[in-house]
């Protein structure tokens, strides 16, 4: 999935990182750590959430909305898959049918939240089946929720900033790199 959400992001300065379902404490401490450095710098934070729609993959966000936004001031958004995506575009019928999936989501200590919130049923729909249904609706799916952070006016100042061209940065790299024969020795910026 991370190939297609960045082909379908190209042109977009966005780190995609996978986790995969629930990750383990040590690699969201090392997420937590780059992300408070973003907010040490000034920046504002915010993580929109791809997920499967299953008892698990609701209750990860549900619990990480909730810390990230208290603990860390982080904004967590949920983009999909929804319910109301599910109602939207008819998936009802994608739950998935597979005996081993349906046995596992039984076993999910998150079943009973889960069937309570969806009228007794249990089901799994993965975000996956947002790009097999048509590839524009998960490109601007993303791209909307990803405009509504995008500062027009940080944009033009930066375009207008001189040292910013690409004769600049071009210049600045020929200065950081020198080729010595067949070595290439490359400075520290």
């Amino acid at each position: 999935m991370v190939g297609v959400l960045k082909g379908l992001l190209e042109g977009y300065v966005v780190r995609i990182v996978p986790t995969g379902g629930w990750t383990s404490l040590s690699y969201e401490r090392k997420n937590l750590r780059r992300l408070q450095n973003k907010i040490k710098e000034g920046k504002k934070v915010h993580i929109l959430y791809l997920g499967d729609y299953d008892p698990s993959g609701l209750r990860m966000d549900e619990k990480m909305v909730n810390r990230y936004r208290n603990e860390y001031g982080i904004e967590l958004k949920r983009i999909a898959i929804t319910r109301e995506q599910i109602l939207e575009f008819g998936l009802q019928h994608l739950t998935n049918p597979d005996p081993e999936v349906l046995l596992k989501l039984r076993k999910d200590p998150n079943a009973g939240v889960f069937r309570k919130n969806n009228e007794g049923n249990l089901f799994q729909i993965e975000v996956d089946v947002l790009q097999v249904l048509d590839p524009a609706i998960l490109k601007n799916l993303l791209r909307s929720n990803i405009e509504r952070y995008f500062d027009e006016g940080i944009h033009y100042k930066i375009m207008k900033d001189s040292k910013f061209s690409p004769k600049y940065i071009r210049g600045f790299v020929r200065k950081k790199i020198r080729v010595l024969g067949n070595q290439l020795q490359i400075q520290p910026i």
